[in-house]
């Protein structure tokens, strides 16, 4: 499991073994996003990129191959804007 807080401390992004990513308001208590993550989530690591809105992940596939993810947290349920291995 992986956690990073926002720059302004307003929300926060978790990598669970779930093998989901999610970004949870601490104001409201609602979950912003929920998007599909890594197929190994033993790995996972979930970062804001600094004060932006996107966040990064990295983590394993089933074979081991390693995957870095680019996410956009929207209202919505998100996808993955970039990958590359």
């Amino acid at each position: 499991m992986s956690m990073s807080w926002s720059k302004t401390g307003s929300h926060l992004a978790t990598c669970c073994k779930d093998k989901y990513v999610r970004v949870v308001d601490l104001r409201t208590k609602s979950e912003n996003m929920a998007a599909k993550s890594h197929d190994n989530a033993k790995d996972s690591r979930v970062l804001w990129l600094g004060e932006t809105s996107y966040l990064l992940t990295t983590g394993f596939d089933s074979v081991r191959l390693i995957f870095y993810c680019y996410y956009k947290p929207t209202q919505s349920i998100s996808t993955q804007l970039w990958i590359c291995h």
